[in-house]
């Protein structure tokens, strides 16, 4: 029996998978805008609050972040 999908269409053993590269990406992408203009500060916020919503913390490193899940990186 294959596990249940959640709201994304993603089935429940997969999270793992999906998850970091979701929240690397907002990393990567708030990492490559430095300025705290209002574009910079929006990409800090949006992946900010995605990691505490996933209950990550969003202070650690993008290393210990890959880590987290397993050392995978994309």
């Amino acid at each position: 029996m294959a596990a249940p999908a959640s709201a994304e269409g993603v089935q429940e053993g997969e999270v793992h998978h999906t998850v970091p590269q979701y929240l690397l990406r907002l990393r990567d992408r708030a990492d490559a805008h430095p300025q705290l203009d209002g574009e910079g500060l929006q990409l800090w916020l949006d992946y900010e609050l995605e990691a505490l919503r996933l209950g990550v913390d969003p202070d650690i490193s993008r290393e210990e972040l890959a880590k987290a899940f397993g050392g995978l990186s994309w």
